[in-house]
């Protein structure tokens, strides 16, 4: 058998691994014949080891470099399976040494050898992979995003692999997914096929590995990308790590989305409630579904999940509770007995009802959830109160914000209706408008007009914290999966943390922003609505 081995590799040479383009660093060859089939005689019949390297009297080298060798295919006459391995290394003494690193490897099924003749033998070897080579990249992606990855499979002489159809790997590729913080996240494929999976086989150098990352990860979530192959090194060439604290990506629903208040649903998606008259459902990957809510100009506010695990809103011009169910039907409307009383928060109270501030009727309301009765109580003591956010708080009272002056108050009632208390806060003109029940089952609320994060006990002694950036204008507030208390900034154009020891974080956003409510999604981010912009956003924490 006449072989030739080059000088060097040509990574684009469609035949590179063939029997006649064997690696750069070939030195010798083994040709071992079984009677065949092989599988059923595994008896070598006849065998030989050939050096092939430089200055082998079986080879001829041209100026180039080039060697072209003999070798002898010592066969039986019959039928037989040959099996030729091209190793690094030259034969000793008629055979290869242990351990002697394996290049290619090619057989020949039932090759006839005739008693008196020739016969022409044609052999493709598969390159045997030592290791794989890449860049390995790392990546925080939040929403979905594709990968393309470059693989190099190179043999034990540091040669890449060129492998074809005819001449795959001998031991071929595999690509692995791990996740971690989640499961079915990202996937490979080839080819750009559509089938994606946590796994696939690269048998041709040829073929081209994507990775998918589907997005709605939790903000926790890691993936790595691993290539393996049997006896050779592994590399990572891809790693998805979770994105840092303030990491950020805004959807736009469209050019004149008014963006008001934002909550969780019972059905994994957010919610959010948009001045044009619509309620929209927001996937945790970004898809925006809006939903009329069958009246015009009633201006949708606030928004909360009832105890029947349906939305509740509330309907600032239209003077109206409103509830919608996950599936974007308004089921029923129940007007505000007070005309133009504004009816701005809304929450979920622990008798199971649906509890609302009057912005301008100054008073706090209830909506039987079973009945739909709604249930005005006495007009707050303070004129001009204007409450504004509501709360269920750990003593099974409702806590609100009064925003306006000279009230600035906390207030507390029980669910009969009672006004418990109204705790005046420190700092005078402070406007508190979100609240919020933190982790130390303290009241936590924001102080738009003194630019204060402020928490109060159920008992009235209260904190201040001023927020590093001054005349940020805070406004919506929740508690993060971090347990740390987030808000927006309105003026600031910027999202901020703080935990319950009083340190601050701030991160800021697209000048044009103007964020308003904010709430914790199932995914572990932070989810946000600008109100200058429209735009929806999420921002790991």
């Amino acid at each position: 058998m006449q072989v030739t081995i080059p000088a060097t590799m040509s990574a684009s040479a469609a035949g590179a691994r063939r029997s006649q383009y064997l690696s750069a660093s070939t030195n010798g060859i083994l040709a071992q014949t079984y009677i065949s089939p092989q599988a059923s005689n595994p008896t070598v019949t006849g065998s030989s080891a050939t050096d092939v390297s430089a200055g082998s009297p079986a080879c001829t080298t041209a100026p180039s470099g080039t060697r072209s060798c003999t070798i002898s295919v010592p066969a039986p006459v019959g039928t037989d399976d040959i099996v030729i391995t091209a190793y690094a290394v030259a034969p000793v003494g008629g055979s290869f040494p242990a351990g002697s690193a394996t290049l290619s490897v090619g057989t020949l099924r039932v090759q006839t050898m005739p008693a008196n003749g020739t016969a022409t033998l044609n052999v493709s070897l598969g390159g045997v992979i030592a290791s794989i080579q890449t860049t390995p990249a790392s990546n925080s992606p939040i929403v979905t995003a594709t990968y393309t990855l470059t693989l190099a499979a190179l043999d034990a002489g540091g040669n890449t692999i060129v492998a074809g159809s005819s001449d795959p790997y001998a031991n071929p590729l595999q690509l692995t997914v791990s996740e971690t913080g989640g499961t079915g996240y990202t996937f490979v494929s080839l080819d750009g096929g559509t089938t994606q999976s946590a796994s696939v086989t690269v048998t041709q150098s040829s073929q081209i590995v994507t990775v998918v990352f589907a997005g709605g990860a939790p903000s926790a979530y890691g993936a790595t990308v691993t290539a393996t192959a049997a006896n050779a090194s592994s590399v990572t060439p891809l790693t998805l790590t979770p994105p840092s604290a303030g990491s950020y990506t805004q959807f736009y629903p469209s050019p004149s989305y008014d963006a008001e208040n934002i909550t969780a649903g019972p059905d994994g998606n957010l919610w959010v409630t948009n001045y044009s008259d619509e309620i929209s459902s927001v996937t945790t990957n970004g898809v925006i579904t809006p939903y009329s809510v069958q009246a015009s100009g009633v201006v949708p506010m606030s928004i909360t999940v009832g105890s029947d695990h349906n939305l509740w809103f509330t309907e600032r011009i239209g003077n109206a509770i409103a509830t919608m169910t996950t599936a974007g039907v308004v089921t029923a409307t129940y007007p505000v007995p007070t005309a133009s009383s504004w009816p701005y928060g809304i929450t979920s109270g622990p008798d199971g009802n649906i509890w609302f501030t009057e912005w301008r009727g100054n008073r706090i309301g209830t909506v039987n959830v079973s009945t739909g009765v709604v249930t005005e109580f006495s007009t707050l003591p303070t004129g001009g109160s204007q409450p504004d956010a509501i709360v269920a708080g750990p003593d099974g009272n409702l806590y609100f914000t009064e925003n306006g002056n000279p009230a600035n108050k906390i207030g507390r009632m029980s669910t009969a209706g009672v006004l418990l208390n109204e705790y005046p806060v420190p700092s005078p003109t402070s406007n508190p408008n979100g609240i919020v029940l933190g982790p130390d089952g303290k009241l936590w609320f924001a102080e738009g007009g003194s630019g204060k994060i402020g928490v109060v006990t159920t008992g009235g002694t209260f904190t201040e914290y001023p927020v590093p950036t001054a005349s940020s204008q805070p406004q919506g507030i929740t508690v993060g999966g971090d347990g740390n208390i987030w808000f927006t900034e309105e003026s600031a154009n910027k999202i901020g943390s703080i935990t319950t020891g009083g340190v601050f974080h701030e991160y800021g956003l697209p000048g044009d922003s103007s964020p308003m409510g904010i709430t914790a999604g199932p995914d572990g981010y932070l989810w946000y609505v600008n109100y200058s912009s429209g735009r929806i956003g999420m921002m790991a924490p």
